[in-house]
């Protein structure tokens, strides 16, 4: 009884601990800034419901999505080579993947809804 009410006890206190925006807390894992071109721009981060408005610039990471409004823009700056992805008015986007080691990388996005423009 005792060994139940203790296994009990820490699964309470590992439930109840918050969880945690990104794997790890460390630059590793962000994938790019997002810097605002034109209002609004908000941003949902991975394992999270509500979206964020961004005025000037963010760091966004894999399993963000971002999204525009109606004149909305913003330009996402990936920091391996500096790829850059501008997002168009009324877009929704996620980063899906982003892997890079020394001067070799992989990047992988949606565009779930609207249009981006890729430099």
């Amino acid at each position: 009884m005792k060994r139940t009410a203790i296994i009990l006890f820490t699964l309470m206190i590992l439930l109840l601990q918050p969880a945690s925006v990104y794997p790890q807390d460390t630059p590793s894992e962000y994938a790019a800034t997002l810097e605002v071109l034109s209002p609004t721009v908000e941003v949902r981060r991975v394992n999270t419901v509500n979206w964020i408005t961004v005025n000037v610039e963010a760091i966004v990471g894999v399993g963000d999505m971002i999204r525009t409004g109606e004149a909305g823009k913003a330009r996402i700056t990936f920091f391996a080579d500096g790829v850059e992805t501008e997002i168009l008015p009324n877009s929704e986007y996620r980063i899906d993947q982003f892997e890079g080691e020394g001067e070799s990388f992989s990047i992988s996005a949606s565009v779930l809804i609207g249009r981006t423009l890729q430099r």
